[in-house]
């Protein structure tokens, strides 16, 4: 599982062998798979390749679909339920675009993650037949190209680097006040003896996370310590999450929070979830 996310009380896993997603739903005795759920590479008429990254849609984004999901070459699949056919859609996409890696939805607009071109491909309202326009004006991080992943609030952009280190990003479409960024932004971390600064000392983040409003916060994941950490928007550390005991002695490879404050975490081809304190 390289990535999941919820939606209400079900639980996406993106399968990293295949490229497609299971659904989990909760019953009386914990969570089962739904094996008529339907969303995952297709050969036609539109090709989609293996998901790359998912997201989960808002009521009403997209007709009746629950999931979002991009393969590299920028194509879409909106997945429904009730084993409904996923549908594919084709990204206008410009002539510098190379690899989408990840994707996201704020405020009626599409954003999708092109490492390669140094770029996040904005489209507004979700126009997916216009070509988008570049998140960035002159001023865009450093080594764009070693971003693993993305979450967006407003204007605010955050981008996760391969070596933990975050950038920040303020979107403005006026020339007088162009995006404007903040790299490397760093963590403030108030414990004794713990400095601040744009690495967390014991922690290398693979996975970012935003939790909507109200009060959004920031989590990621430190998949070697299989370690959940809880920031406000400024990253100012509140929390640590880990487990006590019990679990299997290899890296986690995703993490998801619900609205409910359960977090899942995902070790080898298993799902643990607990409740937040």
């Amino acid at each position: 599982v390289k990535r999941m996310v919820t939606n209400g009380n079900d639980l996406y896993l993106l399968n990293a062998v295949q490229g497609n997603v299971l659904r989990a739903y909760m019953t009386g005795r914990g969570y089962d798979i739904d094996a008529t759920f339907k969303c995952g590479p297709s050969q036609g008429p539109l090709v989609v390749g293996q998901l790359v990254d998912i997201i989960a849609l808002t009521p009403g984004t997209y007709k009746e679909a629950v999931i979002l999901g991009i393969d590299a070459n920028g194509n879409l699949l909106f997945c429904s339920p009730n084993g409904e056919q996923a549908e594919a859609v084709q990204l206008a996409l410009p002539g510098n675009f190379k690899e989408s890696t990840n994707l996201e939805i704020d405020n009626g607009d599409l954003y999708v993650l092109d490492p390669e071109s140094k770029a996040v491909w904005l489209y507004n309202n979700m126009d997916m037949a216009q070509l988008p326009r570049d998140f960035f004006g002159e001023d865009r991080p450093n080594n764009m190209a070693d971003v693993t992943d993305m979450v967006i609030n407003n204007d605010d952009l955050f981008l996760l680097h391969a070596d933990g280190q975050i950038s920040k990003c303020a979107y403005s479409s006026l020339p007088q006040s162009p995006t404007r960024c903040e790299d490397p932004f760093p963590y403030q971390d108030a414990r004794a003896g713990r400095p601040s600064g744009a690495l967390m000392e014991e922690a290398t983040f693979s996975q970012i996370y935003l939790s909507p409003p109200p009060g959004p916060s920031i989590y990621t994941l430190d998949s070697q310590q299989q370690a959940i950490y809880y920031f406000s928007k400024r990253l100012a550390m509140q929390s640590q999450y880990r487990p006590a005991e019990g679990l299997p002695a290899e890296p986690a490879s995703a993490f998801a929070v619900n609205a409910q404050r359960l977090v899942f975490l995902a070790i080898g081809s298993q799902i643990y979830y607990t409740a937040l304190p």
